[in-house]
Order: C-alpha cells, then sequence, then structure tokens
C-alpha cells in the first residue's frame, strides 16, 4: 500500500463519523497533517509504513493504527493555538501530527520509557529534515519529556486544552484519569483516552464539571503503564 492508498483508507473509515461540515472540516486537516508528517519516519520496518495497521515500535509499545489515530484526533476538536499534553509518545507520530495541526499551539508529550522519549525526538529530528521551512515551523512547539503524570498529578501547576492519552485504561484506572481531567484540563477542555479494549472515552470539563461520553466503536489498545 502506499501513502495514498492509507490516506483514502483513513478517509473512507471516519467519513461516515463526520456528520457536520465542521467535522468534514476537521478530517480534512487530519489528512493534511498525515500527508505532511509522513509515518516512514516513525516505524521501524518502512515497508510496513502505509498498512492501516498497528504496529510494534519495541517496548512493548506500538504505533497505533492511522484511522484510529484519526477518529482520536477527530474526537479531541483540534484547533489553531491550543495547549495539549499527551500521555504515551511511543513513536512520536502522534505528537506531530498533534503538534502541525494546532501550530502555534504547543504539545507536550509524556512517556515513562527514556527509550522511547529519545527515539520519539530522534524521529522527529528526521522528519524535519525533510519538510519544507512552512511545515517545519510547524513542528517548532513539540516538546517530549520523561514524566510520570499520574504519579506526580499532585505537583502539576499547569492547565491544558486537550489531554490525549495513546494506551488503553482498565476500570481501575478510570478514576485516576477523572483525577487528571479535573486537575490538568482548562475550562471547555477535552480529554480522550480509550480503554484497552472498549470504546474511547471523552471527557470535557463544562462550568467546572466534567461529562463522559464514549465512542459506539470498539478498539485495543496497549495497556497504559501507571
Amino acid at each position: 500500500m502506499n501513502k495514498e492508498r492509507l490516506l483514502k483508507s483513513v478517509r473512507n473509515n471516519l467519513l461516515f463519523l463526520a456528520a457536520g461540515k465542521k467535522e468534514k472540516e476537521n478530517l480534512n486537516l487530519i489528512i493534511e497533517a498525515m500527508q505532511v508528517i509522513d509515518r516512514t519516519f516513525f516505524v521501524e520496518n518502512i515497508e510496513d509504513a502505509y498498512y492501516d495497521t498497528a504496529l510494534s515500535i519495541g517496548y512493548y509499545q506500538t504505533i497505533s493504527q492511522p484511522s484510529t489515530v484519526a477518529r482520536m484526533l477527530m474526537l479531541s476538536e483540534l484547533k489553531a493555538g491550543q495547549d495539549l499534553i499527551e500521555l504515551g509518545a511511543g513513536s512520536g507520530w502522534n505528537a506531530s501530527l498533534m503538534g502541525f495541526m494546532v501550530y502555534p499551539g504547543k504539545v507536550l508529550s509524556l512517556d515513562i520509557v527514556p527509550q522511547l522519549i529519545e527515539k520519539a525526538q530522534s524521529n522527529l529530528n528526521s522528519l524535519k529534515k525533510s519538510l519544507i521551512l512552512g511545515n517545519k515551523k510547524r513542528l517548532s512547539k513539540i516538546e517530549f519529556k520523561v514524566f510520570n503524570i499520574l504519579k506526580e498529578l499532585d505537583t502539576w501547576q499547569e492547565q491544558h486544552d486537550r489531554i490525549i492519552i495513546t494506551a488503553g485504561i482498565n476500570q481501575t484506572q478510570e478514576d485516576l484519569i477523572y483525577q487528571l481531567a479535573e486537575r490538568v484540563l482548562k475550562e471547555q477542555g477535552i480529554l480522550v483516552c480509550p480503554y484497552a479494549h472498549g470504546p474511547l472515552i471523552i471527557l470535557k470539563k463544562e462550568n467546572g464539571k466534567l461529562t463522559k461520553n464514549t465512542t459506539s466503536e470498539f478498539y485495543a489498545f496497549v495497556p497504559l503503564l501507571d
């Protein structure tokens, strides 16, 4: 499969979920980001990069299926200028997509595995060398950091517009995710998080209170390490 076929697959898989004009525009921006942020820079085997499937990146982690990544980005309702935090840097692909989409906003991507943080930064650096100046600039506000925010939540002072969690939680971790959203989300902020086996969770903060929704589709993710 080549890049154009992959992007067509992603669009076709998500188009039925993009009911309104705003959702369609959002999907178009996601496809544009995936066109620029080439997945070949973030996978172990380049020949597998354009398959719409999850791939191993080592350390018991994966780079998620592109259609699943796109679905989470749709639910996140990303806009230029937003301040994002990601739990689970993985390969760096998702953070790079988000950084491209929200520029001049910023993305802070956290992981507890130092080797993954190093690899994600290296992958991003390699990608930037291949890009024209304008696109390279749109990736200039992405930071990767080794940090376990779930264990250090009481010390976290900043608030963010969006929180994206790229590994699956179990039901015993759900209260911890609520605590994260309550402390770290700004008003009107959104947290998107998968269950390890099940739907995606969407938490929105409105008037200081969280509301929860879940998708009708089910997914499988590697478990969140806390």
